[in-house]
């Protein structure tokens, strides 16, 4: 009998492989072709085995050989802790476990307890509605806390470790599919990366100009897919079907389906946009945080309008940041990355933040120097004027870019 983990599991599992399967009315070219091919005819097993799926699909022309096509799923979570063994078990390795189901349960525990409370008419009774608000908001607070805490590198440590634990077991997924198939069918694997990541006021910079991203927006990053490359053999993986999520809003999500191996080449073949991630914690370990972090947040008072229905809040927390020196250190490598992508015109994300320096600052450089005996650090060299006035202008330049983008995150 199966246990709900697994039955959550797999439900989550045949959810995302119908996502990707819908997505095909979006796609055209070899995308949409790949995509047919997982809404081929589900193979029957009687006991459930790696890959995740089984689909047949028949020859596509005369002549050719039908395909057995195993599909694999694996969940890749931006929220992520290092879970060290135990000392009892110091042989072990340690490995990268997701918060984010936490997260979703302690949401699903919320929703059921005061779903539970709804009169005969839905609507849920007056002397329920702060406590519940109340809820709500310290489920967004401490989602907001494990986002604004999550650095890229840990998406990228999760993405790796995934990769590379699947990658060993696919001549298992090879030894199953051989099983169960027919003669002459052609034996082909795909694997299909759940890819949730949660980014805080992430901006862009393409052809287009520099646009905010839209909460719960997942852009492709190349860093991402350089990983994708290195680690997926193409002779022995055929396809790679990426779905961006975001567990923030109940957005769609983007699905890109490529052939494996050289997947940036087919990238820019196909015009998508791809960009490189230059915020400020791509300076920071995995697991370690960002430049600052937040705690001891609180939502109050709630207030509630009656004749617009809308409920409000303040929102409170302690800030804290790196030592000084070392944070205008990887401000200043930031400013210079910007503003070298930009001049350049390659595509970039960084955050609002990051930009608002960087363009505040530049007017006031005449150039950049590399500081001596550090392989990454750079210093403005600024233009001869009074120190305090240029902090003035900068400051003024920063609170003007985050009025003007801070709409766009809506």
């Amino acid at each position: 009998m199966s246990s709900s983990h697994e039955n959550d599991q797999k439900s989550q599992e045949l959810h995302c492989l119908q996502i990707a399967i819908e997505a095909k009315k979006q796609q055209k070219g070899e995308s949409r072709k790949i995509l047919e091919f997982l809404a081929g005819e589900d193979v029957y097993r009687a006991h459930e085995e790696r890959p995740d799926f089984v689909r047949r699909i028949s020859p596509q022309k005369e002549g050719t050989k039908g395909v057995l096509l195993g599909i694999e799923h694996f969940r890749v979570d931006h929220l992520a802790i290092k879970k060290h063994p135990k000392k009892s078990k110091k042989a072990q390795s340690s490995r990268i476990a997701s918060v984010a189901p936490v997260l979703d349960k302690k949401k699903r525990a919320t929703y059921e307890k005061w779903n539970n409370c709804l009169d005969e008419s839905g609507i849920l009774p007056e002397e329920f509605f702060e406590e519940a608000a109340q809820d709500l908001f310290d489920l967004a607070g401490e989602h907001m806390q494990k986002v604004i805490g999550a650095n890229y590198r840990s998406l990228l440590a999760s993405l790796q470790q995934n990769l590379e634990t699947h990658v060993k077991s696919i001549p298992t997924y090879q030894e199953n599919l051989r099983k169960i198939a027919q003669p002459g069918e052609k034996i082909q694997i795909a694997l299909l990366i759940d890819l949730y990541a949660e980014f805080f006021s992430l901006m862009k910079f393409d052809s287009r100009g520099i646009r905010a991203c839209k909460i719960g927006e997942v852009p492709l990053f190349q860093e991402v897919i350089a990983l994708i490359e290195r680690i997926i053999d193409k002779s022995a993986v055929d396809y790679v079907i990426l779905c961006l999520n975001s567990s923030i809003t109940e957005r769609t999500p983007k699905v890109y389906a490529f052939r494996a191996g050289e997947i940036e080449r087919q990238i820019h073949k196909r015009h998508l946009k791809i960009y490189k991630y230059l915020a400020m914690d791509l300076l920071f370990e995995p697991f370690s945080g960002r430049p600052y972090e937040i705690a001891k947040y609180s939502f109050s008072p709630v207030i509630r309008n009656d004749q617009s229905k809308e409920v409000s809040t303040m929102y409170s927390c302690d800030v804290s940041a790196i030592e000084g020196e070392t944070f205008l250190d990887i401000a200043y490598y930031t400013a210079w990355n910007i503003l070298g992508y930009e001049a350049h015109k390659r595509s970039f994300c960084a955050s609002l933040s990051d930009f608002a320096f960087a363009h505040a600052i530049a007017p006031e450089i005449i150039a950049w120097e590399k500081v001596s005996g550090s392989t990454w650090k750079v210093r403005p060299i600024f233009k001869v004027s009074n120190s305090n006035d240029r902090r003035a202008r900068i400051s003024e330049r920063m609170e003007a870019m985050k009025k003007e983008y801070e709409k766009g995150f809506e």
